[in-house]
């Protein structure tokens, strides 16, 4: 698998990992978690989800 493609999925995972913990942790307002907490899944599963068709497009080409 290419290497960029890789870094990408990890940095995505990190990134999920990171922020739900972040949104476990700091649960007291729960009106300011729930959008974080999409937010920055929708983020991480940019960057895994651009990971993948990066290497789509490098099997292509």
């Amino acid at each position: 698998m290419n290497p960029l493609s890789l870094l990408l999925i990890i940095v995505g995972g990190v990134i999920q990992m990171l922020g739900v913990i972040f949104c476990i942790v700091n649960a007291g307002d729960a009106g300011i978690n729930m959008p974080l907490l999409i937010g920055v899944l929708v983020v991480g599963s940019m960057f895994e989800t651009g990971a993948v068709f990066w290497h789509i497009l490098q099997k292509r080409i």
